[in-house]
């Protein structure tokens, strides 16, 4: 089992988020709601799985923000976005191996788009390296061992 702790920003609506394993689709036994305000929803999103000796790969996928997912007000612009808080795993937490772990987020954002962005002076690199937002459509990828707690504790000593 893999749970997922994320923050959902903005409020609008959860983005679609699409979950893999070792390229095996998962499908959320549950997503449970533990707090939420008008800009912002925590949740708990469970994904039954089983592991693969060795390297596994978990990957999250966003695929469907729009510029409708940003939120005008008079403080400026609010940003639809999710955030990765935490990860267990096989019933391990990773909050002290998580950004060790080295997480990556490649967006999937049309070239004209980011072209348009880097002329407002936005720099919109293809790949974001030790990061646990997924800000744009695009993948987050995680890379692991099983089994989990063998490989938290040699990534805690290392």
């Amino acid at each position: 089992m893999i749970k997922i702790f994320a923050e959902f920003h903005g409020g609008k609506r959860c983005p679609n988020i699409s979950y893999r394993l070792n390229n095996a689709n998962l499908i959320p036994g549950t997503i449970e709601t533990i707090d939420r305000t008008s800009v912002l929803r925590k949740m708990i999103i469970s994904l039954p799985c089983e592991f693969q000796q060795g390297q596994n790969h978990l990957t999250l996928i966003q695929q469907d923000k729009t510029d409708d997912d940003l939120i005008f007000n008079t403080d400026g612009m609010i940003d639809h976005y999710v955030d990765v808080k935490e990860i267990e795993i096989d019933g391990i937490r990773l909050e002290s191996v998580l950004y060790q772990a080295q997480p990556t987020f490649e967006h999937s954002m049309p070239d004209t788009w980011v072209e348009m962005m880097t002329q407002q002076g936005f720099d919109i690199p293809k790949i974001y390296y030790n990061t646990t937002q997924l800000r744009l459509n695009g993948e987050w990828h995680l890379v692991f061992e099983s089994p989990v707690w063998r490989w938290r504790s040699q990534k805690l000593l290392s």
